[in-house]
This record gives C-alpha cells, structure tokens and sequence, in this order.
C-alpha cells in the first residue's frame, strides 16, 4: 500500500483540528467524531487521489477558456511548499482486535445493506437505490453517511474504487478500528517519486510551482 502524508508522520492520523473541514476525504465522519485515514494499493493512484484536488472548479475553468481560449488556459500550479512537506509512504494496513473486515464498498452485498440501514436518509434525498452512479457521487455527503453507518457496524474501514482509476482499489482506515505501518522508506516526491509525479501533473494539466532548483 501507498499514501501521501506529511513528511514529519506519514503514516498518521490528520490531526483533530481538520475533523471539521468541510474539505473533508469521501468517508470522514460528518460528525466529527472520528478520523480516517486514506491509502491506495499503487503509487499512481495514490498521487492521483491527492493532486486532483489541485484542479481548476469547471466554475474557474469556465471563466479561463472563456479569457484564454481552449488551448490556451494556464495549468494550476501545485505549491513547491506542499511538495517538499510530502513524500510517498509504503505501508501496510492492521486492523484491531474484534473489528470486522473492510466493506466492499460497491458490492451488491454492501448497497443492500445500507439501503435497509439508511432507507429514511435516501428517501429524503430522492435516491430510489444505491448504485455506483450514487457511491461515486462528487457530492460527498452521501459517502460520508455511508461510511459512518459502516463504521458503527465495527467495520475497520471502506474499501473502494478511486474515481480516477477505475479498476485501481484504495482504503479508508477507521481510527480505533485500522492503522498504517511503514512497509519501508518514503520517497521524496522530489526525488525518486519525482517521474509519478509528473505524469499526474500531466494528466490533471498541472504544472509544479517554480521553488526548487530541480524545477528551475
């Protein structure tokens, strides 16, 4: 397994101060009462999750192609600061004594089971049934309920799909219930992770802030 961390713990919980972030990850407790922990099981998928955050809205982009033109809107820059603050961490995923095994998110079995679970929940937002189209909803007030109800069920996380490699699995750690280990040396984003990096820059139409001497 792969994450993106901080480089002073990589490996660790966000710090509590961020459980009210309404910025907050897909499975994050919309409470506040827990924190989540996020990995992927490739390294390409892992930096994907992460700068495609860096995107410009379609509100913004709208806005640049109607100054620039099409072929001629400037890429977002990703801050040279928030690089080097991050590596590129390989773990492993433990989970507690007692707690259940992660939930196939988008498993048949799974979907009914919230279904009954949130029945109340879904019917006021207007959702006849759970499918992918309603799992992998931008909006994530949905998952976040979802992973919740999951959790409750003392299971130790979520596992599911990235929505930017489709076949590509990844995981949502519940606090108390999973934790991440180190599975050897982070890599520098800078450094030896520095090709991966710039492919997703590529893809997401990204460029790195000007900072460093290597991006001189």
């Amino acid at each position: 397994m792969w994450r993106i961390g901080h480089k002073s713990d990589p490996l660790g919980f966000p710090s509590k101060k961020y459980l009210s972030d309404p910025r907050a990850g897909r499975f994050d407790d919309p409470i506040g009462h827990y924190r989540t922990l996020y990995c992927a099981r490739y390294q390409i998928v892992a930096l994907r999750e992460v700068l495609q955050g860096f995107r410009y809205s379609t509100a913004t982009l709208k806005q640049l192609v109607a100054k620039y033109g099409a072929d001629n809107v400037p890429p977002t820059e990703v801050p040279s600061a928030w690089l080097e603050s991050r590596v590129l961490a390989p773990c492993r995923i433990r989970t507690a004594l007692g707690a259940e095994e992660f939930a196939e998110y988008e498993s048949a079995h799974t979907m009914r089971w919230l279904e009954k679970e949130l029945a109340s929940f879904l019917d006021i937002l207007e959702v006849s049934g759970l499918d992918t189209s309603v799992l992998r909803a931008k909006n994530r007030t949905v998952s976040q309920v979802l992973g919740r109800s999951l959790y409750q069920a003392n299971h130790s996380g979520v596992a599911f799909y990235s929505r930017f490699s489709s076949a590509a699995a990844c995981y949502a750690l519940f606090e108390g219930k999973a934790w991440l280990e180190p599975d050897g040396p982070p890599r520098s984003l800078g450094g030896d992770a520095r090709h991966l990096l710039l492919q997703c820059c590529r893809e997401f139409g990204l460029k790195i802030e000007q900072g460093r001497a290597e991006d001189r």
